[in-house]
């Protein structure tokens, strides 16, 4: 029985981890998580970030404004390639990702921010592979993102977790 139960155990772990991991690379890379942190009306808040790893570089924006007390609109965007056409496997790639969100924000003190935020987005994939064979596939997405944090004079830190549903459209492959 005891086996029975850690059997259960380990194949609930391994589908769960299974079900919340990102995707491969290749077609979706999650992007830069913004985290605002308003406490108030008419506030703007813009990043930006660049990236790179040992296959993908990529370009995050980000921008938020508190357009009514408690109430928030964020745009976000993403731009990565990876790969390139003239190495020795001529596997490359590229693809953008275009997302909008309304949210709610509440300071639950003079330092602590609530916020969750609720939105979507829409983007494209399209890779190219040494074969001469191209994929191209669209991407629609929802999240929901809770998020907690601390603001001070010098330094804010949060915490903030982002659910995504992940829908592929459109796929377009030739040669493959």
């Amino acid at each position: 029985m005891k086996s029975l139960l850690l059997n259960l155990i380990l194949l609930a772990t391994i589908v769960f981890v299974a079900l919340t991991s990102s995707c491969t690379s290749t077609y979706y890379m999650p992007s830069v998580q913004n985290v605002p942190l308003h406490t108030e009306k008419d506030q703007v808040t813009l990043t930006a970030n660049a990236g790179t790893t040992f296959e993908v570089e990529s370009f995050d924006f980000q921008g938020s404004y508190s357009f009514e007390d408690n109430f928030a609109f964020m745009l976000n965007g993403q731009f990565a390639r990876g790969g390139r056409a003239n190495s020795e496997d001529g596997n490359s790639g590229n693809g953008n990702l275009l997302e909008a969100a309304v949210g709610y924000y509440k300071p639950l003190s003079e330092k602590v921010v609530f916020e969750t935020y609720l939105g979507g987005g829409s983007g494209n994939v399209i890779n190219r592979y040494g074969n001469g064979a191209r994929s191209k596939v669209g991407l629609s997405k929802i999240f929901l993102q809770p998020q907690i944090g601390f603001k001070s004079k010098y330094v804010d830190l949060a915490f903030s977790y982002r659910l995504n549903w992940l829908g592929f459209r459109n796929t377009d492959l030739i040669g493959v």
